[in-house]
């Protein structure tokens, strides 16, 4: 059977569909007759399953009843003849005749739904083969008797014990409304009560046995009407979708995903009853079921703006559902696409003869190791980690010899970069250097290194250094709910990302500052592009977006292209956002300092909501933070997925040892030591120390198999 899909005939034909509307709730018939015979070859197909109805199993139903009424009666019409109450040419007369319209309707049956022959006339054949049938199980009864073979005995065989199982099994199977259905069985019931009456059988009995049919064909005639408004109703919700681009039809516009998803999985729910059928040639609606599924997880996998997350389905806690709603659903943005091609990195590991010669030994382990002491190098190099790892990584990555760069305008761009990063506690310029370190890590320690291109490294360190420049230690939440000019300025979407990207590009306008200026025009355009996107994913509302996309891609295939540049832009912004949440997958001790810095400066969020009268966000109170659950949420919901995520695309023993193992270390430790009730800390009995002037929390508890694990926390 063909699946129809009557929007394509029609746009074909450039002609219009209106939306299918019950014309009276009576006749249960639809104003567009377009849609009305649609419907009524829907109800004769497989097709019905898609809105509740088994068609192929009220047609079983039909044809095996038929086939016991024309069995009872031919058993009768033999058995008369034994008993000597009929001739022989009589009761081959009354056998043949209905075994014929038997025949017959089987043999319809069998092209219609097994052969699958089309016709927009199936219904009115399958109707007439009914009524033919009914009205020789009438004829049959007595007009053979009184007009055909007069001089046979007297006999009869009550043609209404046909006829009451007919009715009842023809809905569905024979007919498509309840209207017809109603009109061929009254008119079958009057034929009943004429030949009838016409005879000389007892008119007593002949009206009660109508009166009973008639009944029967009421109460039938109810329930068909019930199923079939049933059915108008999910019909018109199914076509709800389809309507709507019918009234666009003159659009040529292309269409979004989320269309041409809906309409491949349509196609294919049609299809699953064909395919469920038994015969060979039905491969091919499996072909197309594969064919349309296969197009939806490829569109899943390589489209953005189609993702969400469903909180109400994870099986998370109360306040951390809070904390993700807050921080991690919001506003989608589309991708940059871009396809320039550049030459393969090709590097030597060595270091130019500028300061940095010094703190070869230091630096030359950023990439190696992945618990680099960035906190170390700070304080070595008078707080200016990220001047220092930026230059270095230029120097060791050959991207000022690349990109023709010269010394003193990537020096002057860090270092005035470095000074617009304000002193956070934790969204500062050693937070930008660290997040850089761990980037480096995740790419060489991985086969990601192996494709990576120059220009890709050169977006990636800028990006990296860059990401929260400017940062005023507050969340994009508190400025949109303050009201905050930043918010207004960025109309409240991705708003610290948007300004941290746009004052890097901002300083690379002042004299001397450009790192971009001798890159080719193109490419200039595409390494923009590229920091811009990075920049923009660290933002925590685009968590499940960037997330879900991966997995749909690994999902679709078990491996990442890493030759196509759109593939490696996917998986530069995963890293990004693995980098930036990295300090989580640190040794306990660099942890326990990042996880101070950060509760520190999410308390002093608080304490300005407080003072501003603004609503709480979530583990942002030092009054009532249970760090240790905050810590262990924040893991488990969010770091752990990227990494783990991550790492099925990359497959690095190195991210497994270093990084996801330690992460399952960190998320058990920060669990042992979650408190029963909520409350901040534990303080010691003879402290009367109020938490607004000074916090000490002394998490009870063993850090693994490390020392006693203390936070200090100050105001």
């Amino acid at each position: 059977m063909k699946v129809i899909d009557i929007s394509s005939a029609v746009r074909q034909k450039g002609q219009t569909l209106e939306e299918p509307a019950l014309r009276s709730k009576y006749s249960l018939q639809f104003n567009n007759t377009k849609q009305e015979k649609y419907f009524r070859q829907v109800i004769l197909s497989d097709i019905a399953t898609t809105i509740g109805l088994d068609h192929r199993e009220s047609m079983i139903t039909y044809i095996v009843t038929l086939i016991f009424v024309c069995l009872l009666y031919n058993s009768a019409y033999i058995s008369s003849y034994f008993e000597g109450k009929s001739y022989l040419r009589t009761m081959l007369f009354q056998a043949l005749s209905l075994s014929s319209v038997t025949l017959v309707t089987a043999i319809i049956h069998y092209l219609f739904f097994i052969k699958e022959i089309k016709s927009d006339k199936k219904s009115w054949y399958l109707i007439s083969v009914y009524f033919v049938f009914s009205e020789i199980v009438i004829f049959n009864n007595v007009f053979v008797k009184d007009e055909v073979f007069a001089d046979q005995p007297e006999y009869g065989f009550a043609c209404v014990l046909g006829l009451l199982p007919l009715i009842y099994s023809s809905k569905f199977a024979v007919f498509s409304t309840f209207l017809i259905y109603v009109t061929i069985n009254f008119i079958i019931s009057i034929t009943f009560l004429a030949v009838n009456l016409l005879s000389d059988t007892n008119i007593q009995k002949t009206l009660i046995e109508f009166f009973f049919l008639i009944s029967i064909l009421a109460i039938e005639s109810r329930t068909f009407y019930t199923k079939e408004y049933q059915l108008r109703n999910k019909f018109i919700t199914m076509n709800a979708a389809l309507n709507q681009e019918t009234h666009l039809n003159h659009d040529f516009s292309p269409k979004t995903d989320a269309e041409q998803i809906s309409r491949a999985v349509k196609e294919s729910i049609q299809l699953l009853p064909l395919a469920k059928r038994k015969e060979s040639k039905n491969s091919i609606y499996l072909d197309k079921i594969f064919d349309n599924l296969s197009k939806v997880i490829n569109m899943l996998g390589n489209r953005n703006s189609i993702y969400s997350v469903d909180l109400e389905d994870k099986n998370l806690d109360d306040d951390d559902k809070i904390f993700l709603e807050q921080t991690c659903l919001g506003p989608r943005r589309s991708q940059v696409q871009a396809s320039t091609k550049c030459m393969v990195r090709k590097t030597i590991e060595v270091l130019k003869n500028y300061d940095l010669q010094e703190l070869a030994g230091i630096l030359k382990r950023i990439g190696k190791e992945w618990n680099f002491d960035i906190f170390f190098l700070k304080d070595i190099t008078k707080t200016k980690p990220l001047a220092i790892v930026g230059a270095f990584c230029i120097q060791k990555f050959h991207l000022d010899t690349s990109f023709c760069i010269h010394f003193t305008v990537y020096q002057s761009f860090l270092t005035d970069l470095e000074e617009n990063y304000k002193p956070n506690p934790y969204h500062n310029s050693t937070h930008s250097a660290e997040v850089l370190c761990s980037y480096i890590f995740l790419m060489q320690q991985s086969v990601f290194n192996n494709f990576i291109q120059d220009y890709e490294i050169f977006a990636s360190v800028v990006a990296m250094l860059g990401h929260d420049v400017a940062h005023p230690g507050v969340t994009n939440r508190f400025l949109i709910n303050s009201k905050n000019s930043m918010a207004i300025t960025y109309n409240d979407s991705s708003v610290l990302e948007m300004m941290h990207s746009a004052t890097t590009f901002q300083l690379m306008q002042k004299d001397n500052q450009d790192i971009l200026a001798n890159l080719p025009k193109d490419m200039g355009v595409l390494v923009r592009a590229l920091i811009i996107e990075m920049i923009l994913a660290t933002d925590m509302a685009k968590h499940f977006d960037l997330i879900g996309k991966l997995k749909a891609k690994m999902i679709n295939s078990p491996s990442i292209n890493l030759t196509s540049a759109d593939q490696r832009n996917e998986i530069m912004k995963i890293i990004t956002k693995a980098s930036d949440v990295g300090h989580a997958a640190k040794c306990q001790e660099l942890h326990q300092k990042w996880t101070s810095l950060v509760c520190e400066e999410f308390f002093m969020q608080g304490d300005m909501e407080k003072a501003q009268g603004l609503p709480i966000s979530m583990y942002c109170d030092r009054e009532k933070t249970d760090i240790a659950k905050s810590q262990s949420g924040f893991i488990k919901n969010i770091v752990l997925p990227i990494y783990e995520t991550l790492n099925q695309c990359l497959n690095s023993s190195e991210i497994k040892e270093k990084c996801i193992d330690q992460l399952e270390q960190n998320m058990k430790s920060w669990e042992s030591l979650v408190l029963p009730k909520r409350v901040h800390s534990l303080m010691e009995p003879e402290e009367n120390h109020t938490l607004k002037s000074r916090t000490e929390t002394t998490i009870v508890g063993r850090m693994g198999n490390s020392s006693w694990a203390t936070i200090v926390l100050n105001n």
